[in-house]
């Protein structure tokens, strides 16, 4: 329903308003304001805002001269590659649509609310027209104006936004792709690159400083190109590897802080490298990789600033790249990755019957604290075994992937604490341990003989207590 593709909805929270505020969003887009501006050009321009926190993508019609300027912010659009402007000449027909609109809004001016559809702050417009010889300048909401305006504003706001960025020359434009993804020790190296096709020079912070607390990300993904797996790591506020090799400069920021920039000059590029680790698992395979954007850049010089932008790279033109080992393989990357599952899962305790979602070895851990002796493998959706009283819970451990039993003169399959047991004879019987023979021991080490415990020896076996 064209309703619900507006988006006409109550939008009065407190983060909207500071968003409101901050960005100035209710304020003239810039994108109608370039040279050929002057106080008696009669011009018309629609916003619409998406979440305020994530750019906003406008459009500009400068009706005499038939004009459009398409500004995107918000761009995920494969016809255009990253975010920037678009000029454009309309169509003779387009200008007549453009001329029609025009005077509607022009008519509404001085007139209050027409009260049709409920109150939004996301979707605006503004407006130059010319009354009794006058220059009048209007700023408003969609949802102000009455419901068959509103709807056909937003009809040739939509409709001019998906033809002009085909055809229109792009006056500013940075896009970002993934351009190196190589293994290294226990990670891996990345290489983000950022490119400016436009006609103008941006600046931008380097993403070693971006906060999630403005909601910055830089996050990339990979998806194997066979099917069955994709990982993503997030590399906004990394460290960057090679920033000592970048032309940076440090400049003045709010509330006595500084940081630093780069400048990507018109037709260049410039490369981000980054340490990161997947966030799971990452079977040996070809993948092919994308980026996610959300950040603030600056135009330099007499030209539209593209500011809040939100943009993904373009999958059609990514790279691929070829893993030839799964991760983790190496025992080191095993226990950091182990580390970082569990730091994870200790948020996310599993209840006595309750269905499993993350498979892996669950250590029992009662309402004070005290854990189990010995881990329990459990399957996905498998139902969690019953413990002695309702606050007890499961805690994820490690993985499945990797055993915790071991047999004498056998390497040790994983890092950790170990202790010698004796299957039990009978089928009801319970298997024995051996405390006195608790030590520690290194993956790959080969695990002590045990016949010194006496009866039958292939009953014997190393288990796994912990790292």
């Amino acid at each position: 329903m064209m309703a619900r593709k507006i988006r006409f909805e109550l939008y009065q929270s407190i983060t909207t308003l500071f968003a409101i505020l901050f960005f100035g969003v209710l304020s003239m887009p810039e994108i109608a304001n370039a040279k050929i501006d002057g106080p008696d050009v009669e011009r018309f321009s629609v916003s619409i805002l998406g979440d305020h926190q994530f750019g906003t993508n406008s459009i500009g019609v400068w009706v005499e001269s038939g004009k459009i300027r398409v500004n995107l912010s918000n761009a995920f659009d494969k016809q255009f590659d990253g975010a920037g402007v678009i000029d454009a000449q309309l169509s003779s027909d387009d200008i007549g649509r453009a001329s029609e609109v025009f005077k509607k809004l022009c008519k509404t001016v001085g007139v209050p609310p027409a009260g049709d559809l409920p109150p939004d702050t996301l979707n605006v417009y503004s407006i130059n027209c010319m009354q009794d010889g006058k220059s009048i300048t209007h700023q408003g909401r969609l949802s102000d104006l009455p419901r068959d305006l509103a709807f056909e504003v937003f009809d040739f706001y939509q409709k001019s936004l998906e033809k002009y960025i085909k055809s229109g020359r792009a006056i500013e434009r940075i896009s970002a792709m993934v351009s190196e993804v190589q293994r290294e020790k226990e990670d891996f190296l990345v290489g983000v690159t950022f490119a400016n096709g436009g006609q103008y020079a941006v600046s931008m912070q380097t993403p070693d400083q971006w906060k999630a607390i403005w909601q910055e990300r830089l996050d990339i993904g990979g998806k194997r190109i066979d099917g069955g797996s994709e990982w993503r790591a997030s590399l906004a506020g990394l460290p960057i590897v090679n920033k000592a090799g970048l032309s940076t400069k440090a400049e003045n920021l709010a509330m006595g802080e500084s940081g630093t920039f780069v400048t990507i000059p018109a037709g260049g590029s410039v490369t981000f490298k980054f340490r990161a680790t997947p966030d799971g698992k990452i079977p040996k395979g070809t993948y092919k990789f994308g980026v996610l954007v959300v950040a603030t850049m600056t135009t330099l010089g007499d030209a539209p600033n593209l500011s809040r932008v939100n943009f993904g790279s373009n999958s059609e033109k990514s790279p691929s790249f070829t893993f030839d080992t799964d991760y983790p393989s190496t025992p080191d990357e095993w226990k950091d990755y182990e580390a970082r599952q569990r730091e994870k899962m200790s948020s996310r305790p599993v209840r006595p019957g309750e269905a499993v979602v993350e498979p892996g070895y669950y250590r029992a851990v009662s309402a004070s604290g005290e854990r189990g002796q010995f881990v329990v493998g459990l399957l996905r959706s498998e139902q969690a075994e019953s413990l002695g009283r309702k606050s007890d819970r499961w805690l994820w451990d490690a993985d499945l992937a990797i055993k915790v039993q071991c047999k004498p003169g056998e390497p040790c399959p994983r890092e950790g604490r170990w202790v010698a047991r004796t299957m039990a004879s009978g089928l009801r019987g319970t298997d024995s341990t051996h405390p006195e023979t608790e030590r520690y021991m290194l993956a790959g080490q080969i695990a002590p003989d045990l016949g010194r415990l006496g009866g039958v020896v292939p009953y014997h076996y190393w288990y796994w207590l912990g790292v």
